[in-house]
């Protein structure tokens, strides 16, 4: 039984013991005896306007606590994800959540990994517009062979591979800010195997890297892209190792001179890719939407990609939410919804950000063992104490790449 006073005082009287209660006091009464508690009202009494809220409780508690005003009873059935990670990042480090995620995997499943469902889901995953400060976007900005023909880690990052995915989109006909966004991915990781950076010395990244080039040179921008347009979109570059070379030939003395002992990461990056010529009519296979890590397969979707199934694994990658060009229709999803899960704030979501809200709650329901969240430290600094009293383990990725520089 629960008693929660809303004003005045009183005093209850069970089991032969007397309880005084004050404004705002709960008092709980169980076969193990009485709990007295101070409560936030406006939560408490919440289920008067159709509202029920709840914060640090299991999903059983809260199944528990809906059925109480539902005829239709909520039931929850198998295990709630036991391992709980955050991992938090920032522009220099997001390209490392899902290897740090694979880690955690294989530390908790060991030679069992190989039989598990595991996946990696973000809001979005498609390629948006690139506008004003750095923040991730979508499930590309954490692995940008996302879109890649081929599922293989040790060659979807390769400048070929990238160049062939730009080629099959443009082919298709495919927006050009698609087929631009491919292209930038490629030569920023040209760029940074060079050693360059970007203005303040920030990480150069698909976002930035034109500027980053007209910085060294005002012509550099166009004189890549003429390259990239005459060799790898019109032409065969991509596919044929021979026109590959001549490509290659032209490009690099572009951005010379390499840093000295950097000679084998360029070339084994700017190594050919043999693929057979992808069919642009079908530039997205389904199946290859994964990425490997040693014997652990991590799948790559979108949140609604694992609507109504049960996995081993998943990590929810913070994203955009994204209903319109106002600002009041989109959001970023993690970021807008943990300070309400967390008991950080007690906003009211509407529009996009009960999209957003949804979208988070399909995620994080999906595991039965393993849960893990990304999102930008910068966002986060609030959440790590209540994320840490609720038992998640924080990866923080910031920290461990300063640790070893």
């Amino acid at each position: 039984m629960r008693v929660t006073l809303i004003e005045g005082s009183v005093n209850v009287l069970a089991a032969g013991e007397d309880t005084r209660l004050a404004s705002g006091d709960q008092l709980r009464l169980s076969g193990q005896g009485r709990s007295l508690t101070r409560v936030d009202l406006g939560r408490a009494l919440s289920w008067q306007s159709g509202m029920i809220t709840f914060t640090d409780v299991t999903l059983a508690e809260a199944a528990a606590e809906m059925n109480r005003y539902s005829e239709a009873k909520i039931q929850i059935e198998g295990r709630v994800a036991e391992e709980r990670l955050m991992f938090l990042f920032d522009e220099g480090t997001i390209g490392g959540v899902l290897g740090a995620f694979a880690e955690e995997a294989r530390a908790l499943w060991g030679d069992d990994c190989s039989t598990r469902d595991v996946w990696a889901v973000a809001s979005r995953h498609n390629l948006p517009g690139k506008k004003g400060a750095w923040q991730p976007k979508s499930l590309v900005d954490y692995h940008p062979a996302y879109r890649s023909e081929g599922g293989s880690r040790g060659k979807a990052n390769l400048l070929c591979r990238q160049l062939q995915k730009a080629a099959v989109h443009y082919a298709a006909a495919r927006p050009p800010a698609e087929v631009s966004e491919m292209l930038a991915v490629g030569i920023s990781g040209l760029a940074r195997a060079h050693g360059w950076r970007a203005a303040n010395d920030r990480p150069i990244t698909a976002h930035n890297v034109w500027a980053a080039l007209s910085h060294h040179d005002l012509g550099l921008p166009r004189a890549v892209r003429r390259l990239l347009r005459d060799h790898v979109l019109t032409g065969d570059a991509a596919w044929d190792q021979a026109a590959w070379l001549v490509f290659m030939e032209q490009l690099l003395p572009l951005l010379s001179p390499h840093p000295q002992g950097a000679e084998a990461e360029i070339a084994d990056f700017c190594g050919f890719v043999a693929e057979q010529k992808a069919d642009p009519a079908d530039p997205e296979r389904r199946s290859t939407k994964q990425v490997q890590f040693d014997e652990l397969t991590l799948r790559l979707g979108s949140i609604h990609s694992v609507k109504g199934k049960s996995v081993d694994g998943i990590l929810v990658v913070e994203s955009e939410v994204w209903k319109g060009s106002r600002a009041d229709e989109r959001c970023i999803d993690l970021t807008t919804v943990l300070p309400r899960a967390f008991g950080v704030t007690d906003e009211i979501f509407t529009g996009v950000k009960l999209t957003a809200a949804t979208n988070v709650f399909v995620g994080v329901t999906r595991p039965r063992e393993l849960l893990g969240l990304a999102l930008r430290k910068s966002e986060a600094m609030n959440l790590v104490g209540p994320a840490t009293h609720q038992g998640w383990k924080i990866v923080d990725l910031v920290e461990n790449a300063a640790r070893l520089a």
